[in-house]
């Protein structure tokens, strides 16, 4: 049973946002990065309440709506989601700011490695740079060795490009090579984030050392975007992912492909279309187009069905959608916001 005192309010920690769908809620947590499901009597309880619930307010809405909370919120307290404090007190706990302002320009390039690219890498990186990319992913259509990669990762040296993740093919080779020796490949190259084999068998899993991601990999090939379906794997909860994905879009926002013939498009599997060959100074004037940039800013909020779906501030979805009178995509996620299946 709560017990709840008559100058005290339950309140969620202010890590927590809480994001309603059409039939459902959940709690983002931005400090362990996770999210929960929870009943939408939840949500309008502290919503309605603007985030300071008294007893009577829970008496009130418990008779009105016919539920009850003790349990409810008794486990949110126990899982340090909601606590009770005075309302005043609480009043004077410091916000967490919603406002994300970044000065890159580009966010994340993926590029094809191509005959192109490795003849005007070292430019194109500098360029990226220069334009504050932070990520850069690399797909490769073939096996590379460990050798071949390590030369790859050397034309990174000095560049302000922090994160970079490579695709592979996959070979039978990856499985010869100790996760030790992974690890100890990760620490030489630290700006290296994960490796990723596409094309793999159904049986092969994932390589790890003491449950660190070493080698990732997928049965899928780079070329496969057909039949495109959302999964939790794609689910991304961060502070920076929540706060961004309120305003632009997720996926796309400042993010730019390079092309096996070295010119820039949204996205070098999802929106091919080319926009000239790749330089600092087209970069710039593309993204003063609104054609190119309203992509980046069109957030889940603004797009139909997508609006209703509690997964919408931490969904990274690759679709393009149709902009006419309202927004949409043409083809459906595959999730069910009324039922909840398909994830």
């Amino acid at each position: 049973m709560l017990n709840i005192r008559e100058n005290e309010s339950l309140s969620f920690y202010e890590c927590c946002i809480l994001v309603n769908g059409q039939n459902r809620a959940i709690i983002l947590d931005l400090n362990r990065n996770e999210y929960v499901l929870i009943n939408q009597h939840v949500y309008y309880l502290f919503i309605q309440n603007d985030n300071y619930v008294k007893a009577s307010d829970i008496y009130s809405y418990s008779k009105l709506n016919d539920v009850s909370f003790d349990v409810i919120l008794a486990e949110l307290i126990e899982s340090e989601f909601v606590f009770v404090k005075e309302v005043e007190e609480i009043k004077s706990f410091p916000k967490i700011s919603r406002n994300l302002e970044t000065s890159e320009i580009i966010r994340l390039c993926e590029i094809i490695v191509s005959e192109y690219f490795k003849k005007n890498c070292d430019s194109i990186l500098l360029d990226l740079a220069n334009l504050g990319c932070e990520t850069v992913v690399l797909y490769f259509d073939h096996f590379v060795s460990f050798k071949e990669l390590e030369e790859w990762l050397s034309h990174f040296s000095n560049l302000s490009i922090i994160n970079i993740i490579v695709y592979i093919k996959y070979h039978k080779e990856i499985h010869l090579i100790s996760a030790e020796d992974y690890l100890e490949f990760y620490t030489e190259n630290n700006s290296l984030s994960l490796i990723v084999c596409h094309s793999c068998t159904t049986q092969v899993g994932d390589i790890s050392f003491k449950n660190m991601p070493m080698v990732a990999c997928i049965t899928s090939s780079l070329d496969d975007t057909e039949n495109f379906k959302v999964d939790s794997s794609m689910f991304v909860v961060s502070t920076s992912s929540v706060i961004e994905s309120m305003s632009t879009n997720l996926y796309y926002n400042k993010r730019i492909g390079i092309n096996r013939n070295g010119n820039i498009c949204k996205s070098i599997f999802y929106n091919k279309a080319s926009m000239g060959q790749f330089c600092q100074d087209r970069v710039l004037a593309l993204i003063q187009q609104e054609k190119f940039s309203e992509l980046w800013n069109t957030s889940k909020d603004d797009i139909e069905y997508c609006n209703k779906c509690e997964f919408r501030y931490i969904c990274v979805d690759p679709r393009i959608p149709v902009f006419e009178k309202s927004v949409y995509f043409e083809e459906p996620c595959g999730y069910n916001i009324f039922n909840f299946k398909g994830i």
